[in-house]
Protein backbone atom coordinates (compact mmCIF):
# COMPACT_ATOMS: atom_id res chain seq x y z
CA UNK A 1 0.00 0.00 0.00
CA UNK A 2 1.51 3.48 -1.14
CA UNK A 3 0.46 6.20 0.99
CA UNK A 4 0.52 9.72 0.58
CA UNK A 5 2.82 10.85 3.33
CA UNK A 6 4.04 15.12 3.21
CA UNK A 7 5.72 17.38 5.43
CA UNK A 8 3.92 20.16 7.03
CA UNK A 9 6.50 22.43 4.56
CA UNK A 10 5.23 20.59 1.70
CA UNK A 11 1.48 21.50 2.27
CA UNK A 12 1.80 24.93 3.89
CA UNK A 13 0.32 26.48 1.54
CA UNK A 14 -2.07 24.06 0.15
CA UNK A 15 -5.90 24.68 0.82
CA UNK A 16 -7.95 21.86 2.41
CA UNK A 17 -12.31 21.79 2.62
CA UNK A 18 -11.34 19.69 6.09
CA UNK A 19 -8.44 18.84 7.93
CA UNK A 20 -8.88 15.57 10.34
CA UNK A 21 -6.53 14.71 12.83
CA UNK A 22 -5.94 10.94 13.31
CA UNK A 23 -6.53 8.27 11.22
CA UNK A 24 -8.96 6.35 14.23
CA UNK A 25 -12.65 5.30 14.29
CA UNK A 26 -14.12 8.31 15.03
CA UNK A 27 -12.39 9.97 12.39
CA UNK A 28 -14.11 7.93 10.07
CA UNK A 29 -17.50 9.32 10.12
CA UNK A 30 -15.97 13.26 9.94
CA UNK A 31 -14.01 11.49 6.85
CA UNK A 32 -17.38 10.34 5.24
CA UNK A 33 -19.23 13.19 5.83
CA UNK A 34 -16.38 15.61 3.78
CA UNK A 35 -16.23 13.21 0.69
CA UNK A 36 -20.44 12.54 1.06
CA UNK A 37 -20.96 16.53 1.46
CA UNK A 38 -17.71 18.88 -0.19
CA UNK A 39 -16.33 19.52 -3.60
CA UNK A 40 -12.88 19.78 -2.44
CA UNK A 41 -9.81 18.46 -0.62
CA UNK A 42 -9.44 16.85 2.64
CA UNK A 43 -6.47 16.30 4.98
CA UNK A 44 -5.95 13.78 7.46
CA UNK A 45 -2.84 14.20 9.11
CA UNK A 46 -1.50 10.96 11.71
CA UNK A 47 0.70 11.11 14.34
CA UNK A 48 1.44 7.24 13.66
CA UNK A 49 2.89 5.59 10.65
CA UNK A 50 1.41 2.53 8.61
CA UNK A 51 2.47 -1.19 9.44
CA UNK A 52 1.09 -4.10 7.23
CA UNK A 53 -0.60 -6.51 9.30
CA UNK A 54 2.02 -9.10 8.17
CA UNK A 55 4.56 -6.48 9.97
CA UNK A 56 2.31 -6.19 12.68
CA UNK A 57 2.16 -10.27 13.31
CA UNK A 58 6.20 -10.54 13.02
CA UNK A 59 6.77 -8.15 15.38
CA UNK A 60 4.12 -8.41 17.79
CA UNK A 61 3.15 -4.77 17.86
CA UNK A 62 1.04 -2.32 15.41
CA UNK A 63 3.32 0.80 16.42
CA UNK A 64 6.24 1.93 17.60
CA UNK A 65 4.82 3.39 20.49
CA UNK A 66 4.41 1.85 23.58
CA UNK A 67 0.47 1.63 24.66
CA UNK A 68 1.13 2.86 28.08
CA UNK A 69 2.53 5.79 26.79
CA UNK A 70 -0.53 6.60 24.88
CA UNK A 71 -2.82 7.75 27.88
CA UNK A 72 -2.62 8.09 31.81
CA UNK A 73 -4.40 5.08 33.42
CA UNK A 74 -5.80 5.50 36.76
CA UNK A 75 -6.89 2.18 37.61
CA UNK A 76 -5.39 -1.28 37.35
CA UNK A 77 -7.46 -2.39 33.87
CA UNK A 78 -5.08 -1.86 30.52
CA UNK A 79 -5.95 -0.13 27.68
CA UNK A 80 -4.98 -0.87 24.31
CA UNK A 81 -4.88 1.67 22.04
CA UNK A 82 -2.82 2.67 19.06
CA UNK A 83 -0.74 5.66 17.44
CA UNK A 84 -0.64 4.88 13.64
CA UNK A 85 -2.50 4.69 10.45
CA UNK A 86 -6.30 3.47 11.86
CA UNK A 87 -5.53 4.14 15.35
CA UNK A 88 -8.32 2.85 18.08
CA UNK A 89 -9.94 0.23 15.14
CA UNK A 90 -6.44 -1.94 15.22
CA UNK A 91 -7.14 -3.26 18.40
CA UNK A 92 -11.14 -2.89 18.34
CA UNK A 93 -13.23 -6.36 18.37
CA UNK A 94 -15.74 -4.49 16.40
CA UNK A 95 -18.91 -5.01 19.15
CA UNK A 96 -21.72 -2.24 18.27
CA UNK A 97 -24.50 -1.86 20.78
CA UNK A 98 -26.31 0.74 21.65
CA UNK A 99 -27.29 2.33 24.67
CA UNK A 100 -30.17 1.12 26.66
CA UNK A 101 -33.22 3.94 26.53
CA UNK A 102 -32.78 3.81 30.52
CA UNK A 103 -29.21 4.76 30.12
CA UNK A 104 -29.68 8.01 29.55
CA UNK A 105 -31.37 8.73 32.86
CA UNK A 106 -29.50 6.72 35.23
CA UNK A 107 -29.70 9.57 38.25
CA UNK A 108 -33.39 9.70 37.82
CA UNK A 109 -34.42 6.02 37.50
CA UNK A 110 -31.62 4.66 39.22
CA UNK A 111 -30.33 6.91 41.56
CA UNK A 112 -26.86 6.97 40.43
CA UNK A 113 -24.76 8.66 37.70
CA UNK A 114 -26.34 11.74 36.31
CA UNK A 115 -29.09 11.76 33.60
CA UNK A 116 -27.70 12.76 29.97
CA UNK A 117 -29.52 16.00 28.73
CA UNK A 118 -31.04 14.47 25.85
CA UNK A 119 -32.75 10.78 25.63
CA UNK A 120 -32.30 7.91 23.30
CA UNK A 121 -35.14 9.01 20.57
CA UNK A 122 -33.07 12.55 19.67
CA UNK A 123 -29.65 9.55 18.81
CA UNK A 124 -32.06 6.97 17.44
CA UNK A 125 -31.44 8.06 13.66
CA UNK A 126 -27.73 8.30 14.36
CA UNK A 127 -27.55 5.47 15.45
CA UNK A 128 -29.04 3.69 12.53
CA UNK A 129 -26.80 6.46 10.14
CA UNK A 130 -23.61 4.90 11.87
CA UNK A 131 -24.81 1.48 11.46
CA UNK A 132 -25.46 1.81 8.33
CA UNK A 133 -21.93 3.69 7.36
CA UNK A 134 -20.68 0.53 9.53
CA UNK A 135 -22.40 -1.53 8.01
CA UNK A 136 -23.49 -3.36 10.72
CA UNK A 137 -24.29 -7.09 11.29
CA UNK A 138 -27.01 -7.13 13.72
CA UNK A 139 -30.27 -9.14 15.07
CA UNK A 140 -33.37 -7.74 14.60
CA UNK A 141 -35.46 -9.16 17.55
CA UNK A 142 -33.20 -6.40 19.56
CA UNK A 143 -35.85 -3.82 18.87
CA UNK A 144 -37.62 -4.99 21.54
CA UNK A 145 -35.32 -3.93 23.70
CA UNK A 146 -33.71 -0.84 21.66
CA UNK A 147 -36.35 0.70 19.39
CA UNK A 148 -35.39 1.00 15.84
CA UNK A 149 -36.59 3.16 13.05
CA UNK A 150 -34.58 1.37 10.48
CA UNK A 151 -33.78 -2.78 10.04
CA UNK A 152 -29.68 -3.15 10.49
CA UNK A 153 -28.04 -3.20 7.28
CA UNK A 154 -27.02 -6.85 7.46
CA UNK A 155 -28.65 -10.11 9.44
CA UNK A 156 -26.66 -11.15 12.21
CA UNK A 157 -23.69 -13.72 12.66
CA UNK A 158 -24.40 -17.05 13.24
CA UNK A 159 -24.55 -17.23 17.18
CA UNK A 160 -22.51 -19.77 18.99
CA UNK A 161 -23.97 -23.24 20.84
CA UNK A 162 -24.38 -20.65 23.86
CA UNK A 163 -26.44 -18.32 22.03
CA UNK A 164 -28.33 -20.84 20.64
CA UNK A 165 -29.60 -22.16 24.03
CA UNK A 166 -29.59 -19.10 25.26
CA UNK A 167 -31.64 -17.21 22.51
CA UNK A 168 -34.35 -20.61 23.11
CA UNK A 169 -34.87 -19.90 26.40
CA UNK A 170 -35.05 -16.47 26.72
CA UNK A 171 -35.78 -14.81 23.37
CA UNK A 172 -36.73 -11.44 24.44
CA UNK A 173 -33.60 -10.93 26.71
CA UNK A 174 -31.18 -12.68 24.70
CA UNK A 175 -29.50 -11.74 20.99
CA UNK A 176 -26.25 -11.91 19.04
CA UNK A 177 -24.65 -8.40 19.45
CA UNK A 178 -24.25 -6.54 16.60
CA UNK A 179 -21.14 -5.97 14.63
CA UNK A 180 -18.81 -4.38 12.39
CA UNK A 181 -18.11 -7.26 10.71
CA UNK A 182 -20.08 -8.25 7.84
CA UNK A 183 -22.23 -11.00 8.01
CA UNK A 184 -22.75 -11.00 4.14
CA UNK A 185 -21.40 -8.98 1.02
CA UNK A 186 -23.45 -5.56 0.51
Amino acid sequence: MELNRVTAEQIANEHYEVVIIGSGFGSTFFLNEAVERLAGRALVIEWGDYYPWAQQILNNQNSEFPQESTYLNRGDKPWNMTIGFGGGMNCWYALTPRFHPYDFHMKSRYGVSNDWPLGYDALERYYCDAERIMSISGDPDMATLLPRTMPFPLPPHKGTSADVLMKAAMPQHHFIVPTGRASAAN
